[in-house]
């Protein structure tokens, strides 16, 4: 026998006489077996969030100045909207209080998409013009609130142009959602669609009705459309009192995905836009990665997976590297909800039983507070209702342990009164850390303190209290708003 034969068949008798004593050591010791993968763990990704099977979306078209009664409804049943709206009306130079208010929805967890650059019917334009319209319907919110609109509500239901929403956007909406498709090969997304022309819309009636017959039959999306008041009228607060009691029917049904136009649409693209790869199952650990085939830039929502046939109690999820508590025990499997980071093509999970430990509270970083002055002549701008200084204010809370759980913000007047403001949202397209409120009608120099609590889901918690000036600075605009 050759001598390197020898040294083959000697090392094959070492290799075998260790696993030999390792498995007659590990049965006479209870030592367990470590487990490196397990080929048979399924995990899928849920048609919805959380694996509802019911999914409620409302959208108000034009940003109209009665939409700012939507807002305080909605948020008292769990309600979030989306606003279509022209590029045109949200740039500051030109309805400033449209500016403020939208912006400050974004922070209270609702949407802002596109209803083109300006309301026009597109067809009776020709193509080069089509494009550049529709372009900026997506370009200029973009440059305006810092995201990238993803869905595109046609005026007037007008499809003219349809190519160039396709070559923009997810989906174009029109009055029958046509145009692009709505997600397609996707029955989960197949649902039923109700225009509202009006508050008052005899059609908010059918809502809760139409709402059952799809939640007791095979699930799928409800999809609500409309304006709130009626072209060029101008309706007060109590005429909302039928959309009150209708969204109050309709709210808190259990397996039910209360969300926006924006959410759902990106939900569904990276839900089929994804490669779940790397499954390892340790001894006390299970861990995988998310390989997102898609602009993680512009589609950067929460995705849920269920792990099949396992109930992980006890198990810490780690999102690269990140406790969060997005983890549900629903029967006999694990669901966990996974937000991509910006620009990151692959996304980490693990859990674990071992004891993680985050004593780190959050930072709050990045201050930025400013008073704009807007002067507006009521008798060429209608919506002069709305106060004419806005006070905005914005920071970062900054984790590297752990997930924030919630921010709260409680300024103290110079007059003595105490306004707050509770579960400030972090915007729905934005990074991860933003956060702040518009504060309507305060202008910096009325303020006495402000104080921003920030918890993360450990329950570490930051307050930070400004005194006085310090940290605040002031800019006022050298313009005026007219309207010709």
């Amino acid at each position: 026998m050759h001598a390197s034969s020898k040294i083959i068949l000697s090392a094959l008798l070492v290799a075998t006489l260790i696993v030999s004593i390792f498995f007659t050591l590990s049965i006479s010791l209870k030592i367990p077996i470590p487990r490196l993968r397990r080929s048979n763990l399924r995990i899928i990704t849920e048609n919805f969030m959380w694996g509802a099977n019911t999914t409620f979306v409302i959208s108000w078209d034009d940003a109209r100045p009665t939409d700012i009664y939507l807002a305080p409804i909605d948020e008292r049943y769990g309600i979030r909207h989306t606003i279509f709206s022209t590029s045109i009306r949200l740039y500051p130079n030109a309805s400033f209080w449209r500016y403020a208010y939208f912006l400050d929805e974004l922070f209270r967890g609702h949407d802002v998409q596109s209803h083109c650059g300006e309301h026009v019917h597109l067809s009776r334009y020709s193509g080069a013009e089509q494009e550049r319209l529709i372009k900026w319907g997506r370009d200029g919110i973009k440059e305006v609130y810092g995201y990238t609109p993803i869905v595109f509500a046609y005026p007037y239901g007008d499809t003219g142009g349809s190519k160039f929403v396709k070559k923009y956007f997810a989906l174009g909406r029109t009055i029958r959602y046509e145009g692009t498709s709505w997600p397609p090969n996707d029955w989960a997304l197949a649902g039923v669609t109700i225009p509202i022309d009006g508050i008052e819309d005899e059609n908010l009636d059918r809502i809760p009705e139409i709402m059952n017959d799809i939640y007791h039959g095979e699930g799928g999306v409800f999809k609500g459309y409309g304006h709130t008041n009626h072209l060029g009228e101008d309706f007060g607060v109590t005429n909302f009192t039928k959309y009150r009691q209708i969204i109050e029917q309709i709210s808190g049904w259990e397996n039910v995905w209360y969300t926006t136009w924006g959410e759902l649409v990106s939900y569904t693209i990276q839900k089929n836009n994804l490669k779940i790869i790397n499954i390892v199952e340790n001894q006390d650990e299970i861990s995988f990665d998310i390989l997102w085939n898609i602009d993680t830039n512009i589609y950067n929502v929460p995705v849920t997976f269920s792990i099949l046939d396992l109930r992980l109690e006890g198990y810490i999820l780690l999102v690269d590297g990140k406790i969060s508590n997005s983890i549900k025990i629903v029967g006999n499997k694990t669901m966990i909800s996974v937000r991509p980071n910006k620009g990151e093509s692959i996304t980490h999970v693990s859990l674990t039983r071992k004891n993680i430990q985050d004593n780190e509270p959050p930072a709050v970083k990045n201050i930025r507070l400013y008073t704009w002055t807007v002067f507006q002549d009521w008798r060429s701008d209608p919506s002069t209702y709305c106060n004419d200084t806005y006070t905005f204010l914005m920071f970062d809370v900054v984790d590297n342990s752990s997930y924030i759980k919630d921010v709260n913000i409680t300024i103290a007047l110079k007059n003595g009164s105490i306004i707050s403001y509770e579960n400030i949202r972090n915007p729905i397209f934005w990074n991860n850390s933003t956060y702040g409120r518009i504060l309507f009608g305060m202008n910096v120099s009325d303020i006495s303190t402000i104080t921003i609590t920030a918890i993360d889901i450990s329950n570490n918690a930051i307050e930070y209290t400004f005194v006085g000036s310090l940290g605040y600075y002031k800019v006022t605009p050298n313009w005026s708003y007219t309207k010709d």
